[in-house]
């Protein structure tokens, strides 16, 4: 609410209630009060309506000494109110901080609309819910009815219909419980397989939001957010906190709760980062609503002696300043820069368009451009003319399932019609190059393809593509060198890495967003960026002709420092804070400005593959001793753990905070640490040092080299076949290969029968219809003769000592034998001396792998329903 000015009194009283059957006055909440247009109003009598349904009246002594009246709650309940003088905002200690409305406002008479000054109001009872009504008579008989309108085209407080674009990191599109549930309006929810995650949503323009609603889904409180952080954003790259939640008790189902932004601004992004719930692995909502105060108000006013007049009022400038955006993507300007490529105009024409109407058309009226179809050039796509791509097979077949829109502020808007997202404005620009076309083409990801967008040049080569976080990139052979030194020779790359100067004062990191930055390590903020943070998955190379260049994951160079042929021998991060392209003399062909301020040594920074004690990883990497593994951190990005191919195997969500890094502290604990020492996190601990080793892993060890901690991939030392649990032995090939499967392994036990096997693998992996989507079964399939023979329970043992994977599937010989192909399903816990299991045929496994790996149904559900014989024959899907 705004703050009202200081040229007129606010009126305080002390209040007291009476219910009609009570003779007994209680004391209730101050009111305060204020109304003033060109000259302070002293009411006489004021009758308001707040947002929640409660209704109050009260008539004022003419001294304004005392007051009288009435109040409906929200309930229904009907009480009589009370009221002493208790003060004016000269004599209240906290009068500067009341809430209110300022509005510049308008009259209309016979002449029409004219300016009719300031409208200053405030009306605080004590009651969270907002303003939604009032009237007023003055003690010169003055009259005035408003109500307040938001600035959605309806007036309605309610503006999540505004949302135009909703991202999540993780959903479950199978089933449906996809992230636009959230704002339709329905039940329908959002479902995440994680217990962590985050949703973005757009609006049309920026909206001062000042509360939201979390809706609760219909089953599974576990499930429910406990703890969040609400941030907006006017373009997408700073974001500011708003709100921030712990230990909620969202406990009924469809329960809806509002809660309060206590310093709202005008965002046109809102991002929820939940970081905890009530103890179940993964997440769901079935609604979120965006609810704005005031942007006006729309009534009458009547003049002592004069007849009434429309009047209307506009939201006025803020009168306090909202707080300045916490930056947490920086964008210095980088130098050199790329230059600013042409805004697109909104109409092209055509020399081939008829001047007099065809045949069939009405003259005068003019068919809006065909879609695109499949590509287009982003510089073509417009408003008016969209890309579409069209579905092929099923139920898709020859329906619009893609599209790419271009919106007013030149951004691009890509749906899939499931989820829907931006490209901003300074990557739609890029994107517009010559003789390129925006398409979507099958590339690789984790498990195989998927249809993805991207630009492709006259050759047919791709030179961006959008990523996510299972977007597989081969990047071409680089020379290695001396990862988290100060230098880097050429031919190297950096990909989410860093180089630090020799005394540890600044640091050069490649952030995941496509940015690369200079750091102050003692001030921990950037002096010297690319200003590339739109791009997101990329790298940077130093080329043999020593040119430093910023490249898509594709390739293609979007920032270079042109200084190829010029004998550049290496990049250097230098103590001076400056980043410097040097001859072999040492001389610098190309360097960022100086960082005067920080010249002195910063901290012991850790290098290569090791962080020691007492040492702290922020703004800085670790990298695996062959180059393969990385470990990344970005203070407000957090913790990441990255393979060779750009598929990140870890996160830690405690680790976003915008003064955390992590630290292995002096008695060797592992923490997620703020900068004033505050614990946000402890990973493990006492250990010694903490490694990225070959392979994707990152361990915590003693000083005997045991591991205490890890995450990552599942890392096997040595060469030896390992006894496991079973007594079985297993080479470490074949036991890597089950431990680090990406998605629920399916193991093949039998080995007799290559024709049987291949018949039975065919029928289990055929596409099946499921929600009305051709769904092939995701799981990673393990065929090494190491576990010919292994019985399921073998398996699922071994698995439990893991904690990697909820169910492991087998075909095994009764798989092979059976024409139906029944898969054995176990369950994979430790908590149990048995593992459970039934059998499941390939129509009914899509469903149990996907609803049981995420725990969207128990397992009970399935096993209870089998047939006599223990097979598994139906599905909810189906």
């Amino acid at each position: 609410m705004r703050q009202v000015s200081d040229d007129a009194s606010v009126f305080a009283f002390r209040m007291w209630w009476r219910a009609w059957d009570s003779s007994e006055w209680l004391p209730g909440s101050r009111l305060l009060v204020h109304v003033s247009d060109s000259a302070g109003v002293t009411p006489e009598h004021l009758s308001w309506g707040t947002e929640d349904g409660a209704q109050s009246a009260l008539g004022f002594s003419p001294d304004m000494a005392n007051c009288y009246g009435h109040r409906r709650a929200a309930g229904g309940d009907v009480v009589e109110l009370r009221g002493e003088l208790d003060g004016t905002r000269d004599d209240l200690e906290d009068g500067a901080g009341a809430g209110g409305y300022e509005f510049d406002t308008e009259a209309e008479d016979a002449d029409g609309r004219h300016p009719a000054g300031r409208l200053r109001l405030l009306i605080d009872d004590g009651d969270e819910a907002p303003l939604r009504w009032a009237a007023w008579r003055d003690q010169r008989g003055n009259t005035c009815s408003i109500a307040l309108r938001s600035v959605s085209s309806s007036g309605n407080t309610d503006v999540t219909d505004m949302v135009t674009g909703v991202w999540a990191s993780a959903e479950h599109r199978h089933a449906g419980e996809v992230a636009v549930n959230l704002v339709d309006g329905t039940f329908s929810k959002w479902f995440a397989p994680h217990s962590r995650a985050s949703l973005e949503f757009r609006l049309t323009r920026p909206i001062e939001v000042n509360r939201y609603v979390l809706t609760t889904a219909n089953d599974a409180p576990d499930r429910d957010p406990a703890a969040w952080t609400l941030s907006g954003s006017v373009d997408g790259r700073l974001w500011q906190t708003l709100d921030t939640r712990a230990h909620q008790p969202l406990t009924d189902r469809h329960q809806s709760r509002t809660y309060r932004i206590s310093e709202p601004g005008p965002h046109a992004h809102y991002r929820l980062d939940i970081t905890g719930n009530h103890g179940s692995p993964h997440l769901q909502l079935a609604a979120i609503r965006f609810l704005t105060d005031s942007g006006g108000f729309i009534g009458h006013r009547r003049r002592a002696g004069h007849g009434p007049a429309a009047y209307r009022g506009v939201r006025a400038v803020r009168a306090v300043g909202a707080a300045p955006l916490v930056p947490l993507i920086p964008a210095v300007p980088a130098e050199p820069v790329i230059p600013a490529v042409a805004a697109v105009p909104a109409v092209r024409e055509s020399p081939d368009t008829p001047s007099a109407p065809l045949p069939g058309e009405v003259p005068g009226v003019i068919d809006p451009p065909p879609a695109f179809e499949d590509s287009a050039p982003a510089a073509d796509i417009t408003p008016e003319r969209p890309l579409h791509r069209k579905g092929t097979t099923g139920t898709d077949k020859g329906q619009v399932t893609h599209t790419v829109t271009r919106e007013p502020d030149g951004s691009l808007q890509v749906s899939d019609g499931t989820m829907s997202y931006s490209l901003s404005t300074p990557l739609a620009r890029w994107l517009e190059q010559d003789n390129t076309v925006l398409t979507w083409r099958q590339l690789p990801i984790a498990q195989g393809t998927d249809l993805t967008l991207c630009l492709i040049d006259s050759a047919g080569n791709p030179r961006w593509r959008e990523s996510w976080a299972n977007t597989v990139t081969t990047l071409p052979p680089a020379v290695p060198h001396n990862h988290g030194g100060p230098v880097m020779g050429l031919g190297s790359r950096l990909r989410h890495q860093s180089l630090t100067s020799p005394s540890g004062s600044h640091t050069l990191l490649h952030h995941t967003d496509g940015n690369l930055a200079l750091y102050c390590n003692a001030t921990h903020t950037p002096v010297w960026t690319t200003g590339t943070s739109w791009l997101g998955d990329s790298w940077v190379d130093l080329t043999p002709r020593g040119d430093l260049v910023l490249r898509t994951s594709c390739g293609a160079p979007v920032w270079q420092s042109d200084t190829a042929d010029t004998d550049v021998e290496q990049l250097a991060v230098r103590d001076d804070g400056s980043l410097a392209l040097l001859h072999a003399a040492g001389t610098a062909v190309w360097h960022t400005r100086h960082h005067t301020p920080c010249t002195a040594a910063g901290h012991t920074p850790p290098r290569g593959a090791v962080l020691r004690r007492g040492q702290t990883l922020r703004n800085q990497s670790l990298t695996s001793a062959d180059g393969d593994t990385v470990l990344h951190h970005r203070a407000g990005d957090g913790l990441r753990l990255f393979r060779t191919d750009g598929i990140q195997l870890w996160y830690a969500p405690d680790s976003r905070d915008a003064d955390a890094g992590l630290t292995l502290d002096d008695e060797g604990f592992l923490q997620i640490r703020s900068d004033d020492g505050t614990v946000l996190a402890q990973l493990a601990g006492p250990g010694d040092r903490l490694i990225v080793v070959p392979g994707g892993e990152v361990r915590l060890c003693a000083p005997d080299g045991t591991v205490l901690w890890r995450q990552g991939e599942y890392v096997i030392d040595g060469s030896d076949d390992i006894v496991t649990t079973s007594s079985r032995m297993v080479a470490p090939a074949a036991l890597s290969t089950l431990l680090n499967s990406l998605s629920t392994p399916i193991v093949r036990t039998d080995f007799s029968d290559d024709d049987a096997w291949e018949t039975a693998w065919g029928d289990i992996t055929a596409p099946r219809k499921y929600h009305d989507e051709d769904v092939v079964l995701g799981t990673t399939l393990v065929a090494q003769p190491d576990f010919d023979g292994w019985t399921g329970e073998e398996l699922a043992t071994l698995l439990s000592d893991h904690e990697h994977h909820v169910l492991v599937m087998v075909v095994d010989a009764v798989t092979l034998a059976s024409p139906e192909h029944p898969v054995l399903v176990v369950e994979v816990d430790s908590e149990h001396d048995q593992p459970r299991s039934f059998r499941a045929t390939p129509h009914a496994l899509v469903d149990v792998e996907i609803q049981l790996s995420i725990a969207n149904m128990d397992w009970e559900d399935f096993s209870e329903s089998v047939d006599p014989d223990g097979v598994l024959r139906t599905s909810t899907g189906a």
